[in-house]
């Protein structure tokens, strides 16, 4: 059974994880990407819109350093993904309603 997770972006990198199909975090965070498996379920959360977009689909398990300059270097721990299909973008107080 697939687990769910949900990784942050700003304005700033909204852009780059979506051309290059690639969820990151920092270094602390490192724990929470390793149990990303390939095809659990992926959320991105725009902090600064507070919207949720998905789903989106792990293509790798989560690791480090996929793409080493990806948002030149300040979210190491990284997981490919891929869309199965259109992507949905709702509120994050009506996801919270879910959780």
């Amino acid at each position: 059974m697939a687990n769910y997770f949900i990784f942050r972006c700003s304005d700033k990198t909204y852009g780059e994880c979506l051309r290059r199909n690639l969820f990151g975090q920092t270094t602390n965070m490192k724990d929470y990407v390793k149990q990303v498996k390939k095809s659990d379920i992926l959320f991105l959360h725009n902090v600064q819109k507070q919207i949720i977009e998905g789903p989106f689909f792990a293509k790798s398990d989560g690791m480090y350093n996929i793409i080493p300059d990806a948002w030149e270097g300040k979210f190491p721990q990284q997981v490919q993904v891929e869309t199965r299909g259109k992507t949905s973008k709702i509120k994050k107080a009506s996801f919270d309603k879910f959780g």
